[in-house]
């Protein structure tokens, strides 16, 4: 979305940096990103996955993300 530029998506980008923003501490580090998921049979399932640990993963999203943001023409 970010890269495309449509600017229908502007609302949507930037209620996502607020969201992503508001889990970044002072130090850079990403909080409540999930542990490792397997195939779960429901919503309830995903959402008794532990957040209590830092993902890799989700560090490495938020960078490409804001990444992104900091690119964009717009």
């Amino acid at each position: 979305m970010v890269e495309r530029g449509n600017p229908l998506h502007t609302p949507y980008i930037n209620r996502a940096i607020d969201g992503v923003l508001a889990n970044v501490g002072k130090d850079g580090k990403v909080w409540n990103v999930s542990a490792g998921t397997a195939v779960m049979r429901d919503a309830a399932g995903y959402k008794g996955i532990s957040r209590k640990w830092i993902q890799g993963w989700g560090q490495g999203l938020v960078l490409a993300f804001l990444s992104g943001v900091l690119a964009c023409d717009t």
